[in-house]
């Protein structure tokens, strides 16, 4: 997708395309499956409300407040604040994605990173 945004044909289409591959690597679609792993169309909804919120978080905080502006990583952390704010907004309190799978990806982290046994800064 990128590639083909960044083609001198479309220049103009470079971000949305880079913004658009992030968001589609969100994996939404699975995570708003059922337990017998049923794609329906509403999944494609709820990624085309996280492509509009990511899209305005873009337009109205990003750009015009030129946050992180000359440092890589702007994209990903446009997606990265437009997921949550999706997740806080829609998704949870609507039922969408259950609080668990939101909540468990902390504390898997702080699992990981206070269990890891091999880790040893100390040599």
């Amino acid at each position: 997708i990128v590639i083909i945004g960044a083609s001198p044909y479309c220049k103009s289409h470079l971000v949305p395309a880079a913004i658009g591959a992030l968001v589609g690597g969100q994996n939404v679609i699975a995570a708003t499956t059922d337990n017998e792993n049923t794609v329906y169309a509403t999944n494609y909804l709820w990624l085309l409300l996280l492509s509009v919120v990511v899209g305005l978080v873009w337009c109205f905080v990003i750009t015009p407040f030129k946050v992180l502006d000359g440092s890589a990583g702007r994209l990903g952390t446009t997606t990265f604040i437009g997921m949550n704010i999706t997740m806080l907004l829609f998704f949870g309190p609507l039922g969408v994605v259950q609080w668990e799978r939101y909540i468990l990806g902390v504390y898997q982290v702080i699992f990981i990173a206070e269990e890891d046994v091999t880790l040893d800064i100390t040599n």
